[in-house]
């Protein structure tokens, strides 16, 4: 094929010092007349823009226009010439020729988004950019560009990766970034049509200024290393029995951004969704609660997510605590264009953070509309939750000449989705924990913000105290588990009968709260563990969480829970929690052992699902708690007795001769805390048993 080249018109060398936001992309501005760039190079070369937006604080809201079939910004050809003009809407010039945008906020933009993995199917590395407009006056004077893995975080401000002025009139643009950016998203905010009039300039009436583009590129790696590679099958001696999630109910949630609706359904309420875990392919669920069409029209061509179906895994269901996945494998029926065409993957600690672009793991553009893809990490992904969402559920009509999907069949279809990999090394949990909880750290402390109970339902309690320690419920962590009535049981009396302080019992006329993408409904208990050291940090080795199974454990035992620790209150729940565990065999006490001490002043547990959610629409699914126990660590003790003596020196030489076949408690063997355990730490403990 012929190269189509362009030479760059008149210019000299000139570098721009660019202002960006804090996290924006670093970039030069580059016009160069010897520079030449083969268009057909373009990583977007034939690609059409998903669409056109028109921001104007004249209209009720923005207007799209698709531009599904036009390529004239990316064939190649710097000639051909797409006129962003909408009539009266959209234009940068008042009725009475004075310019628009020139306070503090944008009364009208342009944008068009690209997407840049339409080719690959994976996200690109972009390191230049190049835009070619009209010339002289009416030249595009001012614009934005964006650079992002996911749809809905696209207008971010962290996501801008410059912003260019161009003062020269310069018919013909380049921006070399110095910072390459991978991404599957590119979005091209225009803010200012033309430039506002100089000496001898036409003074153009209003229903000009509008913009005008004739070329758009982007240059850099159309394979870059993003962390993982997309297989078609499953690799060779990985079956879909050994799936992490096999067999394990699936929540899902249906979005439309548009008016701010949600609804989430889960495999308890709807049977037939317990076939994306049941290891046959040939076992599809038709996911028709939502659908990707608005009239003939696909959604989820503009600058943000219309709507969404999110299908979520709990990660911890078989194992009770986080994972380390080494693959994620999802399916959809061989059957052409209602093949699932484009989706994004989201891997998170906590539940409340797993649709957060923070979260995002992979992405994917279906492109040869392939049935079965397998992601396999070079790194492994470690968290407690997983969701699938699912941006087109068919290929966008006619887009790239593909045959249109039927409207009425613009729904989700999956066979499987599966996960792949191990236990994560931060913690092990101990079912039925037989240790002393008189010694905890946590126990008979009594200030007045000890124990403290903050309740959440978004639609109703948003932030609300259920209660302090003032109102006795000390018996939290006095060390001695109270079981039956004498445990306490959140979202039901509240002590005192009153109606006022009754919480949501996790479950609605539906599935049980927490079921799809979304945090709706828990509850905290916080323990200030520092108030008893003096407000100092405490470091410990445990935490046990005593709940009552004493009725019937598959109804009242506590099913799933999250740890965070913090030195200050205000923001503990900011951070990611540190253990993340579900009660799958229903044990009166889970113990969490960390495998590196832990130093906070304050713990808090959050309740996801007080009870398994299979059960979830019983009467009475509120949260019991017999103890919430924190136990201090001390260096040296290798077997974990809670005493420091011979007995962990013998323990300590026995593990460096045999390690694996000798226990020892990990976070309290690195004595030197070096981060490491060696010798140097057997030599220390012998010093301090020395009492050196």
């Amino acid at each position: 094929m012929m190269k189509n080249t362009f030479k760059q018109l008149t210019g000299i060398i000139v570098t721009l010092s660019i202002v960006l936001s804090s996290l924006a992309f670093s970039s030069s501005v580059v016009s160069a007349e010897e520079e030449q760039l083969d268009l057909t190079q373009s990583l977007i070369y034939g690609v059409e823009s998903n669409s056109w937006i028109i921001h104007d604080n004249n209209l009720e809201s923005d207007k799209m226009l698709r531009l599904i079939g036009r390529k004239e910004m990316t064939d190649g050809n710097p000639q051909n010439c797409i006129e962003l003009s909408d009539g009266s809407n959209g234009l940068f010039k008042n009725s009475d020729k004075t310019f628009r945008n020139q306070g503090e906020t944008l009364e009208v933009y342009h944008d068009v988004v690209f997407p840049l993995d339409e080719k690959t199917g994976s996200p690109v590395e972009v390191s230049k950019f190049y835009m070619r407009g009209e010339a002289k006056e009416l030249s595009t004077y001012k614009f934005e560009v964006y650079f992002s893995k996911e749809l809905n975080s696209l207008t971010d401000e962290s996501n801008k990766a410059f912003d260019y002025t161009n003062t020269d009139r310069k018919e013909d643009i380049t921006v070399d970034l110095k910072t390459p950016v991978i991404a599957s998203y590119m979005l091209v905010r225009i803010t200012m049509g033309i430039q506002p009039l100089s000496e001898g300039d036409t003074d153009w009436d209003a229903g000009v200024c509008y913009p005008r583009v004739k070329e758009i590129a982007v240059f850099g790696n159309a394979n870059p290393d993003i962390g993982y590679t997309v297989l078609n099958d499953l690799p060779n001696g990985v079956s879909l029995s050994d799936s992490l999630i096999s067999g394990n109910y699936i929540g899902f949630t249906a979005n439309d951004y548009k008016n701010s609706a949600s609804t989430t359904y889960s495999s308890f309420s709807q049977s037939h969704f317990n076939r994306l875990t049941n290891g046959d392919i040939t076992d599809t669920a038709e996911l028709d609660v939502i659908r990707f069409n608005e009239g003939n029209n696909q959604v989820n061509v503009g600058n943000k997510l219309d709507v969404s179906l999110d299908i979520v895994a709990h990660l911890t269901d078989k194992t009770g605590s986080q994972l380390k996945l080494s693959g994620i494998y999802v399916a959809s029926p061989d059957n052409g264009n209602r093949t699932t065409y484009k989706y994004e993957i989201y891997v998170s600690d906590s539940l409340e953070a797993l649709d957060e672009a923070g979260s995002l793991v992979a992405t994917y553009t279906n492109t040869n509309f392939a049935p079965k893809q397998y992601f396999a990490f070079s790194k492994p992904v470690s968290g407690a939750y997983m969701m699938v969402r699912i941006i087109q559920a068919q290929a966008v009509q006619g887009h790239n000449g593909q045959q249109n999907a039927p409207t009425d069949y613009t729904y989700t279809r999956i066979s499987e989705i599966a996960v792949f990999g191990e236990n994560t090394d931060a913690y092990t949990l101990i079912e039925n924990s037989t240790r002393d909880i008189t010694n905890a750290a946590s126990k008979d402390i009594t200030a007045a913000s000890y124990v403290r109970c903050v309740s959440n339902k978004k639609e109703t309690q948003e932030g609300k105290v259920l209660f302090t320690d003032t109102e006795g419920y000390l018996s939290i962590n006095n060390g001695v588990y109270e079981t039956g009535t004498d445990a306490t049981m959140l979202g039901v009396d509240m002590g005192d009968n009153n109606s006022e302080k009754r919480f949501n019992r996790y479950y609605s006329t539906g599935p049980m709260h927490n079921s799809g993408s979304q945090l709706d409904t828990y509850e905290d208990v916080l323990l200030d563990i520092g108030d008893g050291n003096m407000g100092k940090s405490v470091t410990f080795k445990s935490v046990i969480i005593g709940t009552d199974p004493s009725d019937n454990g598959i109804f009242n035992a506590t099913y799933k829970f999250e740890v965070y620790a913090s030195d200050d209150i205000n923001t503990i729940a900011d951070n990611a929690p540190i253990a993340v565990c579900t009660n799958k065999d229903y044990s009166s006490n889970v113990e969490i052992l960390f495998n590196k001490a832990v130093s906070a002043k304050y713990v808090m547990v959050r309740y996801i699902f007080p009870v398994n959610p299979n059960q979830a629409l019983r009467p009475y699914c509120q949260t019991n708690i017999t103890e919430i126990a924190v136990f201090g660590m001390e260096n040296g003790d290798i077997n974990d007795d809670d005493t420091v003596n011979i007995c962990d020196l013998v323990r300590f030489k026995k593990y460096f001769a045999d390690k694996d076949n000798t226990k020892i408690l990990n976070c309290a063997a690195d004595i030197s805390g070096d981060g490491s355990i060696d010798t140097n730490d057997l030599a220390a403990l012998r010093k301090l048993l020395l009492g050196a």
